[in-house]
């Protein structure tokens, strides 16, 4: 008998390995059903991505946007050193 609940616990595992993807950002986790089964990227921490990492990874923002999450985008964005910007008023 243990030898069935066993097997039924992976089995289930692996199922929701395939068909799920676990996302965690630094409010929560978020559960979405994959659009392809597999098991690319089923648990991903995005708490420390950078914009590079979002544009790496254009499933995940579309996930992310989808959901009303494209905050976190922003946030990265936000984290980008600003360029300077000269001033005209001293005509350099």
């Amino acid at each position: 008998m243990k030898g069935f609940i066993l097997g039924f616990l992976c089995a289930a595992a692996l199922y929701v390995g395939l068909h799920y993807q676990f996302i965690r950002t630094s409010d929560d986790l978020i559960v979405v059903r994959k659009s392809e089964i597999g098991f690319l990227n089923t648990v991903v921490d995005i708490r420390d991505w950078t914009v590079g990492d979002f544009l790496k990874n254009p499933a995940i923002t579309k996930t992310l946007a989808a959901r009303g999450l494209g905050k976190l985008v922003d946030q990265a964005m936000e984290s980008l050193p600003k360029p300077e910007v000269s001033d005209p008023g001293h005509g350099g």
